[in-house]
């Protein structure tokens, strides 16, 4: 409540409460309840003289949803939330920029009443809460991709503010997960760039565009015209010739489209818009899992609260003490999410139920909302059950619309009033409980909408367990395209356009929360298993189901395998399986606990002893070379004779190598056993060979005639030969530099692209290792595996292997195991079998057998998931996919094991094999040959191990 006393021109004076009505004085103006059109008018004009000056302070009082503002020699003004609303039509019709600004600076929804997320600079200085009450800082990274090929990485830059990314790129992606604060880094950008706009006439004009909006437009141009007519009456053409609009894309993944090629085309089709428009600002924000089709634009990761933001934000709410309890829990993990730490304060603060889970978060949090207003005692309170059903019942109806749904007032209200409700009070009321909200566009009917689309996903959730309980059939939410005679075609695609995920219902998120709110959760995930095994798999996982339900879990494994296994599921559906396997926990690995340290045994595969013919024969290789691909290395052919081994059934996965990321391998000096290891650990090889490999290469093909076809001829994918374009525009200083960067700059405590979500599902083969760190990780296992069988059976620990077409277990090997990369032979027969293959499965080219280039999968794919890739012997992904290191040193052939080529120590190049997800099906061969410095690394080579048992008898 706020005391007002004020001077009017002719001396009269005004004293009292602001609570109610309008006044509009000389030195105050107040519009509460009750105002006119007229008086918007007046308040506009003068509102927009004084926040022209710059030097306007506004303070929020979020409980009496109040606006005040000052300046220095100006009126105060004191201003309701609706009337504040309100001026966004008055706005409009004025059809002046200045006045649309204005309006924009003081609604809600830009200035976000209930948050402070900035300072801004003299416009947004204080709120009636303590900072960050409802929103926490967006923590920002700006993602910049340097190199390519063994240099290729992806640096994260710290922003304080995304402006300093809007100042360097004219154009931007801004990614997070669901509430992470994108839309509202977008309002913050907006009200800076009003501000701006106002003190200078030749800054940009900001526009907020939601592409949940872009219906029956024929092109995005259509779409920005129509809103800069309707909220600034200006003419779009002219505006962005002059190149001053700031235009403030939200929400990608919430553009309607029809099919993956409907949504492709639209994504293009705003791609040449940032193109056609040259000058102007556009920032684009997407859900980073969603960010499927990209627009080749710089980007921005919203980043993950840390432990110190974490404990600050609680400590600014009054529940400092919660810290102690949450560390401790998995829920830490989940509330690093802004808008989940925000639910999570709120509850503590208000004495709600410690949360156990994303559902149950929401379910505490919800329950607060409603019972601060059971206690507001509103005169038509139809009860807290009534007001949750009516919210699920509109949830239920607007899910199937897609996200980011907006729906008329008056069809809302047609919704409600169909299940009986009393519409009108209902939609007071969810306002009032911040559970909806409304967007009102000038001249136009109001929009309804839940406040944030999660809260929509959690009452969706509760409408789809209605249904559930009714015993109604709600299949179709659930059943995904995963046969190859039913996935959508995704339509042609260019050479950087990843093959999508299957088409999802839009009923994803709402199934998982359920999982978490039902009483018979085995039975509900049992329903969704039958339909969509990777949707009962995120169940599990994300609702915590995974410890309480192992039988189910187990069962939800399997049909996960079984999809990932079988060729009539289609490849995007098994991608999604084996990825959905690798976050719910994939039984092919063992594990077992040596002195409290996680081990993942690697599935095996036994190459009985004998000879076998290794290289490829004088007219392989002609062919090869008429076609342009050289492959002199790998002649002659020639018989090699091998005791028997057992090798890695897979690459080794992201799962595996984590336990050794996460058992502190990096600082164990006993696993990095060689002078050149260690100085590798230590960051002593700046001046290593591949700088200077680079470089030679780089003064090599610039020279040529046509450096560019040799590439292509070899077989180098659009991407590489791209950027060897752009290298050979620079200077050679230049070129050195950003070789020299990529090489000093990873990091040297997990591989490179650790954190890089393409690269990073436990399933997938890991990446970015150099053979220094996959021959560490070998000494590792081998210790590990060691100290294990030391202890017997006790340890637990059972190895699968393939033997003789069969898959069998044995128990743990005993103490005299050793573990190590596998020689170039050893890996060439395990791949070729004795009569050497071309590929592992025969003599002929499958692409459905393997991830190669011309698939479009365009990152590693989940181990396992190309049936009839295997060896003669049983092992996988032998063909494509990634690279892998073996031990020896690039060397002519014939191979001679006894020459020196697999002296640990010795300094050279060192062979990788099998091509990758980035080559063409000429590279995956299994007799190609690879050379690479050990210090290499990139986002397409991994490795596998070789296991010798000794006298265990297995």
């Amino acid at each position: 409540m706020t005391t007002t006393t004020t001077n009017t021109q002719g001396g009269a004076y005004v004293g009292g409460d602001v609570t109610s009505g309008t006044f509009i004085g000389r030195d105050q103006v107040i519009v509460i309840n009750g105002y006119t059109g007229a008086d918007l008018e007046q308040t506009l004009t003068r509102l927009r003289a004084v926040l022209g000056q710059g030097q306007a302070d506004l303070c929020a009082d979020v409980a009496q949803a109040r606006l005040t503002v000052t300046a220095p020699d100006a009126p105060r003004f004191v201003l309701s939330a609706e009337a504040a609303e309100a001026l966004w039509a008055v706005a409009a019709r004025q059809a002046d920029v200045s006045a649309y600004l204005t309006a924009l600076l003081v609604n809600p929804r830009y200035g976000r009443w209930a948050t402070q997320f900035v300072p801004l600079a003299g416009t947004l200085t204080a709120f009636g809460r303590p900072p960050g009450w409802v929103d926490v800082t967006p923590e920002l990274r700006l993602l910049e991709m340097v190199g390519e090929g063994p240099g290729r990485q992806i640096r994260r830059i710290p922003l304080d503010d995304i402006t300093q990314a809007t100042a360097q790129y004219p154009a931007l992606v801004l990614l997070g997960e669901p509430g992470s604060g994108k839309t509202t880094t977008l309002y913050k950008l907006a009200l800076d760039a009003a501000q701006r706009r106002l003190a200078d006439e030749h800054a940009r004009l900001p526009l907020y565009c939601p592409l949940a909006e872009y219906r029956n437009y024929a092109t995005p141009y259509d779409f920005v015209a129509a809103r800069l007519r309707q909220f600034a009456g200006a003419d779009a053409a002219a505006w962005l010739r002059q190149g001053q609009v700031l235009l403030l894309c939200d929400a990608l993944n919430e553009m309607p489209f029809a099919h993956d090629r409907d949504y492709r085309e639209k994504v293009v089709a705003w791609r040449r818009f940032v193109d056609d428009w040259p000058g102007n600002q556009f920032v684009f924000t997407c859900r980073s899992q969603d960010y499927s089709e990209p627009l080749g634009q710089h980007q921005v990761e919203i980043a993950r609260l840390d432990d110190a933001r974490v404990q600050d934000f609680l400590t600014k709410y009054a529940v400092g003490d919660a810290w102690e309890r949450l560390r401790s829990t998995p829920l830490l993990d989940l509330v690093r999410n802004p808008y989940y730490l925000m639910m999570l304060a709120y509850l503590l603060a208000r004495g709600g139920t410690w949360p156990q889970s994303r559902a149950t978060l929401f379910q505490g949090f919800v329950a607060v909302l409603l019972q601060r207003e059971e206690d507001k005692q509103h005169a038509d309170w139809p009860g807290k059950a009534a007001l949750h059903d009516a919210l699920a019942t509109l949830a239920g109806k607007m899910q199937p619309l897609g996200a980011g749904t907006r729906l008329p007032h008056s069809r809302v209200a047609a919704h409600l009033a169909e299940a009986g409700f009393p519409a009108e009070t209902m939609l007071r009321l969810g306002l009032a409980a911040t559970l909806l909200d409304v967007e009102r566009v000038p001249d136009a009917e109001e929009h309804v909408r839940f406040y944030h689309h999660q809260v929509q996903e959690y009452f969706a959730a509760h409408a789809l367990l209605a249904r559930f309980r009714r015993d109604e059939d709600v299949t179709a939410c659930w059943r995904q395209p995963r046969w190859r005679r039913e996935m959508p075609s995704p339509g042609a695609l260019g050479d950087y356009e990843p093959l999508p995920p299957p088409p999802q219902t839009g009923w994803e998120e709402p199934t998982v929360l359920a999982a978490g709110l039902t009483t018979d959760p085995a039975a509900f995930v049992e329903r969704v298993c039958a339909v969509n095994p990777a949707l009962a798999a995120r169940c599990l996982d994300e609702a915590g189901l995974r410890d309480a339900l192992p039988a189910l879990v187990a069962r939800v494994q399997t049909a996960l395998l079984r999809d990932m296994g079988n060729p009539r599921v289609h490849l995007r559906a098994r991608l999604a399986a084996g990825e959905a396997l690798g976050r719910l926990g994939d039984p092919r690995f063992p594990a077992v606990v040596v002195d409290g340290v996680k081990v993942l045994l690697p599935p095996l595969v036994y190459v009985p002893a004998g000879p076998f013919q290794m290289g490829s024969t004088v007219w392989q290789v002609l062919a090869l070379r008429l076609r342009g691909f050289p492959a002199g290395d790998e002649q002659p052919r020639h018989t090699v004779d091998l005791p028997a081994f057992y090798i890695g059934q897979y690459p080794v996965t992201n799962a595996e190598y984590a336990c050794f990321v996460k058992a502190g391998g990096y600082q164990e000096a006993r696993y990095w056993r060689t002078p050149a290891a260690q100085a590798w650990l230590r960051g002593a090889d700046q001046e290593s060979g591949p700088v200077k490999e680079a470089m030679e290469v780089w003064r090599t093909l610039k020279a040529t005639a046509s450096p560019l076809e040799q590439l292509r001829r070899a077989g180098f994918s659009p991407r590489t030969i791209n950027l060897w374009t752009q290298l050979f525009e620079m200077e050679e200083e230049q070129v050195r530099e950003i070789v020299m960067q990529a090489y000093t700059e990873r990091p040297r405590d997990r591989p490179a692209f650790w954190e890089d979500t393409r690269y990073n599902n436990p399933t997938q083969p890991v990446v970015g290792v150099t053979w220094f760190e996959a021959a560490a990780y070998c000494e590792w296992l081998q210790e590990k595996m060691q100290e294990a069988g030391s202890k017997g059976q006790e340890a637990g620990g059972k190895v699968l292997v393939w033997r003789e077409g069969k898959l069998g277990s044995c128990v743990l090997p005993l103490a005299s195991c050793r573990v190590r990369l596998p020689s170039e032979a050893e890996w060439e027969k395990a791949a070729r079998g004795t009569r050497g293959r071309v590929y592992p499965w025969g003599r002929r080219w499958d692409g459905n057998r393997a991830n190669t280039w011309e698939g479009h999968v365009l990152r590693p794919s989940p181990v396992g998931v190309y049936p009839g890739d295997a060896t003669v012997w049983g092992g996988r992904d032998f063909s494509g996919n990634v690279w892998e290191w073996t031990r020896s040193l690039y060397r002519d052939y014939p191979y001679r094991p006894a020459d020196g080529r697999e002296a640990p120590d010795a300094e050279g190049y060192r062979v990788l094999r099998g091509g990758s997800w980035l080559q063409d099906k000429r590279v995956v061969r299994g007799g190609v040959r690879l050379r690479y410095f050990p210090v290499d690394f990139f986002y397409y080579g991994g490795f596998r191990v070789v296991l010798s048992l000794g006298d265990s008898g297995f």
